[in-house]
């Protein structure tokens, strides 16, 4: 079998050309992929077949000069900002994701996070994955999901209250962007 790599600008331009049978296979962002899964869920489920693991991940990291006299105090600021914002779920409007995955409490264990604490009656089955460095886990804790919701986090699903697993009346649409970030020809 012979692989040809074709680079292109932009993600839609991946897409365009997989749905056009240009190409065969897209190598996609993940932040792109939960796009497209939140806000055009029919067409990806008719029209795409999306890989369930993650072929490589590179983190992005803030970097500040050490001879800066207050180097330290800008990451923990930054760091200590990043994790407000997930958990009073302005990242989540930010990104455009229902379910952030992320350590919002220090402890090195990752956390699922829902865009509100209505999320509807089933875990998630993708989430948004920040903070991707080496977690300090067994296999036991790897497996085990946690959620924060209401400021508590639940070490299962089934511990979560059922109060949290309705849907939020308030919540759009997750098939009509209210401010698209990505536009793509289906």
């Amino acid at each position: 079998m012979r692989v040809t790599i074709f680079r292109d600008r932009q993600q839609q331009d991946s897409l365009t050309q997989l749905l056009t049978g240009a190409v065969d296979y897209a190598l996609m962002d993940d932040i792109v992929v939960q796009y497209i899964v939140n806000h055009h869920s029919e067409q990806a489920g008719t029209k795409l077949q999306l890989g369930s693991t993650s072929l490589i991940t590179r983190p992005l990291y803030l970097a500040v000069r050490r001879s800066h006299p207050d180097a330290q105090s800008i990451v923990d600021r930054f760091n200590a900002q990043l994790r407000a914002l997930i958990t009073d779920r302005t990242y989540h409007r930010l990104l455009h994701v229902s379910w952030i995955r992320a350590d919002v409490d220090g402890d090195g264990f990752a956390e699922y996070i829902a865009q509100s604490d209505s999320s509807g009656p089933s875990e998630p089955d993708r989430a948004y994955t920040l903070f991707s460095g080496p977690e300090v886990t067994s296999p036991a804790q790897s497996r085990q999901k946690r959620y924060l919701f209401g400021g508590a986090i639940y070490n299962d699903w089934s511990a979560v209250p059922e109060k949290y697993k309705n849907y939020d009346p308030q919540r759009p649409d997750p098939n009509i962007a209210t401010a698209p970030i990505y536009k793509f020809s289906w």
